[in-house]
């Protein structure tokens, strides 16, 4: 799916989307920087979009790594198995369903969870049922890396994530924050980096 295509969709569906911008190559790059890609033989990705962040997932990973795509969106699911990778199972349903679908593989435990979820837009209910989801299927040397166009979440994510530490890029549309867990940290790091 094109930049083009991927605005007007996300105007028609901005309550599922939360930007009507894909992420830019620089934002990709920074979401995947804390994920141990040497080690990763499973990873998640929730809200795949226009596949922006999925591609820069996929150029990293080994060949024997797999990865797990969450997209609600049918035409950015559709757009997403265009990719055509061996590696990547696209799921169209909610994120809420992370467990489920991961049994059904095998999976209890994940290397990392990478998020582009409106998690800002999201009614509370679901946001704290897909953040229990990650919480449980992170491994302990993992990883969880949430991209928000906001801090309005930091507080509630603090509560929720003892380690958490804040990363920036002004090299996206809009400008991005980014919420970096880590399980097996010692202490909660925050950075914020202009």
């Amino acid at each position: 799916m094109n930049n083009f295509d991927f605005i007007v969709n996300a105007f028609k569906n901005i309550k599922t989307v939360g930007t009507v911008f894909p992420c830019s190559p620089a934002a990709a790059r920074k979401m995947t920087k804390p994920v141990d890609f040497a080690k990763a033989k499973f990873l998640v990705e929730l809200g795949g979009g226009n596949g922006a962040v999925t591609k820069e997932i996929l150029r990293q990973m080994r060949p024997d790594t797999k990865l797990m795509v969450f997209e609600l969106d049918p035409k950015y699911a559709k757009s997403l198995r265009e990719l055509d990778d061996k590696r990547m199972t696209v799921i169209n349903d909610s994120a809420e369903l992370i467990e489920k679908y991961l049994e059904r593989e095998g999976i209890h435990q994940v290397d990392a969870v990478i998020s582009t979820l409106p998690l800002v837009i999201m009614d509370e209910p679901t946001r704290n049922r897909i953040m229990d989801a990650v919480t449980r299927v992170v491994n302990p040397s993992g990883c969880f890396i949430q991209i928000q166009y906001s801090l309005m979440t930091k507080n509630e994510m603090k509560e929720r994530f003892n380690n958490l530490r804040i990363d920036f890029t002004p090299f996206n549309i809009p400008p991005a924050f980014f919420y970096i867990v880590t399980k097996d940290a010692e202490e909660p790091v925050e950075l914020q980096k202009v």
